[in-house]
């Protein structure tokens, strides 16, 4: 598919899915209300229409909805990411509404809106990728390139293209040491100088879109003259940075200063302003709703049962590390009776502690002696959903014993974590626990998105329904 033409799809979908759900939206408005929708400034459900709008674009930006398929299983890719980008919206959506108390909108108008753009959303969806996975199968997705380099980077990415659905297409290698060419399966054709006179006499109905580079920085005068070669054929060029010997196992970014490239090691999409304020925003939501039509009760109970359990306050409290290693104070319903501060802070709960009270037994449990951390999440201290913070002394045991341990202060801590959801929680008996719960946070980091939230609060909360074996 010519990239152009492909573009020209892409832009068509947003803007057909766009309009679709504007269309759902007055539909909606007139079935319940049995006129169409009077488009005045003081109308709260224009004002409803237009926070949509701007939530869909926004979600639709973060999730990359509508970017080029040229990648690895674009079907699956593309329904998953449209799954996420539909439930942020709901979050976002139904934020709107508690945050706009002043108007009461109809919760028919709401059901019928939302079931529609799921129905529309994921027609389209499962129609596109269809589409995609037709297109890519025969190749029409694929760019032809020839590889240069026949090294561990250049195998590895001939294994890369070896699916139909990569985006590329590898027609020809070159590369100076002809022992190579027995891995190559027939795709070896001669040195890197004969790459010229290879252009020049091949068959015009071989297809080359681009050419790529995987050699090393040692043969730069080799690389600069491929480049001027394939510029001269009106071909682009790709490089493969050499980067795994450098940093192995690790994901990469590139951003430019001025024309300046900088390699970003890890990539952290929490560095992004748009999805800081999303994570915020869903912060600020969860925490009020907790805090205001939950907390209330829960408080009132725990008072009682709490000080009938064991003498002392129903709060406990201790310092914990927060984003970037900033200490504050972490809140929790008090489990365990009373104990110096500095015995508190220095000893992991096991499942027969017997400092633990059998009401307090019962929350950890169920995870509601964490419920105080709303507090620290309106506070901006705490996030919903992030690394789970540790006392200050395993902190401290563990950043040099742990690779990569104090990655975790990227984000800031959460009630509830990727780790937590995948059954790494509770005591951490040796380093190889607290290596599995730092890897999952690493990836959380890695690989935030605002559907990644809402899956591990909804998890969260299954878990606490069903109880948590390792919660003691």
């Amino acid at each position: 598919m010519h990239y152009e033409r492909d573009k020209l799809y892409r832009y068509f979908y947003a803007i057909a899915e766009f309009g679709e759900i504007n269309g759902i939206f007055i539909l909606g408005y007139y079935v319940r209300f049995g006129g169409l929708l009077n488009f005045k400034f003081n109308n709260p459900y224009v004002t409803l229409l237009t926070f949509s709008d701007f939530a869909w674009v926004a979600v639709a930006a973060v999730y990359k909805l509508y970017d080029s398929p040229t990648v690895p299983n674009p079907a699956g890719g593309r329904i998953r990411k449209s799954l996420m980008a539909y439930l942020s919206f709901v979050f976002l959506y139904f934020g709107f509404i508690v945050l706009s108390q002043g108007f009461s909108y109809s919760r028919e108008f709401h059901l019928f809106f939302l079931l529609c753009v799921l129905v529309v959303v994921g027609f389209n969806s499962v129609l596109y990728s269809s589409a995609l996975s037709f297109f890519a199968i025969r190749g029409r997705l694929s760019r032809s390139v020839l590889l240069v380099g026949a090294g561990v980077d250049g195998r590895r990415f001939i294994k890369a293209t070896e699916a139909p659905v990569s985006g590329y297409k590898v027609v020809g290698v070159f590369d100076d040491d002809e022992k190579k060419a027995v891995h190559l399966n027939g795709l070896y054709l001669g040195k890197v100088s004969h790459m010229a006179e290879w252009l020049r006499g091949r068959d015009k109905s071989l297809k080359v879109d681009e050419i790529v580079v995987a050699l090393p920085p040692a043969k730069m005068g080799v690389i600069q003259e491929v480049i001027r070669t394939a510029e001269s054929h009106f071909l682009g060029v790709k490089l493969i940075p050499p980067l795994r010997n450098l940093y192995p196992g690790l994901s990469y970014r590139l951003e430019h200063l001025d024309g300046v490239p900088l390699m970003v090691r890890r990539e952290d999409r929490m560095s992004y302003l748009h999805n800081r304020v999303l994570k915020r925003v869903l912060d600020i939501i969860v925490s009020l709703i907790a805090l205001v039509f939950v907390f209330p009760f829960l408080y009132i109970a725990s008072l009682v049962l709490i000080k009938l359990s064991s003498p002392g306050p129903v709060f406990f409290k201790q310092r914990r590390k927060g984003y970037r290693g900033d200490v504050f104070t972490c809140y929790k319903f008090r489990t365990m009776k009373v104990v110096p501060q500095e015995l508190a802070d220095e000893i992991q709960a096991t499942p027969d502690d017997p400092r633990k009270t059998k009401v307090g037994d019962f929350y950890r449990r169920k995870n509601l002696d964490e419920f105080p951390q709303f507090i620290n999440v309106l506070k901006g201290e705490m996030s919903v959903v992030g690394p789970r913070p540790h006392p200050i002394y395993l902190d401290q045991k563990y950043q040099d014993i742990v690779s990569s341990y104090n990655v975790r202060f990227f984000a800031k801590p959460g009630l509830t974590g990727w780790a937590q959801v995948n059954g790494h929680r509770g005591e951490t008996k040796d380093a190889a626990a607290m290596k599995k719960r730092v890897e999952h946070d690493i990836w959380y980091i890695e690989n935030w998105s605002l559907g990644l939230d809402i899956r591990i609060i909804l998890l969260t909360i299954l878990k606490m329904i069903k109880g948590d074996p390792n919660a003691y």
